[in-house]
């Protein structure tokens, strides 16, 4: 694409994206300058999303600030700017630069419902309660009812999760939600969010167990072990590692507790055995592989069993599946 059109911004805007993913800052500064010749807005918007979609929300941030020096009235770029604040838990600046842009861009839907969410539903019923580097958000008419096993938990899997890890990321903010219209604006913008949890880094967001529809210790351990591993991750790219090394160990802790810290982190220039290692390929590096989760599955039939089975059973029919059923994929 970059042969036919050298400005591309959105060809432009995934190099950059690998670069900052790298902690490549020469190749972004590089990446940057020449699409700033071209269509700079048209660039800053689309890494922007690209790196929301990476989970990379600090970087959103820087590279939505130089949009804003280059376009300080662009509607959008204050939305964007005003989301990605409030996924870093900055609520005060994230709903300002909201409000700002809705009053040039009426049409917003995720401005919209995200200050409407704030001034109708988190105001008036949320409050956040603390507990050292922890803050809480929950709702207020129950908050005196579960804040004790809500802080319990998370101090449990905190520490498990420091002695695992070796370290602790601090300040952290949970807010949890008694509404899943609500708990999905607030970390999308929109409604109909199917999931129960999202981790932001140091912010967490999660739907409560007040419907009984879900194992809310569970997520807590789960969103958690995001935290460390973006903390993991973070560490991996200074050192010279991809970021994505660290990535399977939020599914470990639900079932058999964390996976261990890396212990080393070859640079991904060289991919040169890691002497520190066992293994011979520097892709054993980092968080060990959690092993597969397998379901219990009946054993085979018997010989016998097998004879004794009408004749219109074959291979493909229900019964025969039922006994030689794969085992599920672990989430």
């Amino acid at each position: 694409m970059l042969a036919a059109s050298p400005g591309h911004p959105d060809a432009l805007a995934v190099l950059a994206g690998a670069a900052l993913a790298r902690d490549d800052q020469a190749a972004y500064a590089r990446l940057r300058d020449q699409a700033v010749t071209a269509n700079p807005l048209a660039f800053y918007l689309a890494l922007a999303d690209l790196l929301v979609s990476m989970h990379m929300y600090e970087q959103t941030g820087t590279v939505l600030d130089e949009a804003a020096k280059r376009a300080p009235d662009n509607a959008y770029v204050q939305s964007a700017m005003g989301l990605n604040l409030l996924r870093l838990g900055k609520e005060t600046e994230g709903r300002a630069a909201l409000k700002a842009a809705w009053k040039r861009d009426r049409f917003n839907e995720r401005t919209r419902n995200t200050l409407d969410l704030y001034d109708q539903r988190i105001d008036p019923l949320y409050t956040d309660v603390s507990d050292g580097d922890l803050s809480l958000r929950l709702l207020k008419e129950d908050q005196e009812y579960v804040s004790g096993d809500m802080l319990a938990i998370i101090a449990r899997a905190r520490q498990s999760l420091d002695k695992r890890y070796a370290l602790r990321p601090t300040p952290l903010r949970i807010e949890v939600f008694a509404d899943p219209s609500d708990f999905s604006v607030r970390t999308i913008g929109v409604p109909s969010l199917g999931a129960v949890g999202v981790c932001f880094g140091r912010l967490i967001t999660a739907l409560g167990p007040y419907a009984g529809t879900h194992n809310f210790h569970q997520v807590v351990w789960h969103e958690l072990a995001h935290v460390y591993a973006v903390q993991l991750s973070k560490a991996a790219s200074r050192g010279g590692s991809p970021r994505a090394c660290p990535s399977g160990s939020p599914s470990s802790p639900t079932r058999r507790g964390p996976a261990r810290a890396p212990s080393c982190w070859p640079s991904p220039a060289a991919r040169a055995p890691c002497a520190a290692c066992p293994s011979s390929s520097w892709r054993s590096c980092g968080p060990a592989a959690p092993r597969p989760w397998r379901s219990p599955t009946p054993p085979p039939p018997t010989p016998s069993a097998t004879s004794a089975r009408p004749t219109a059973c074959r291979a493909s029919s229900p019964c025969s599946r039922a006994t030689a059923r794969a085992a599920p994929p672990r989430r």
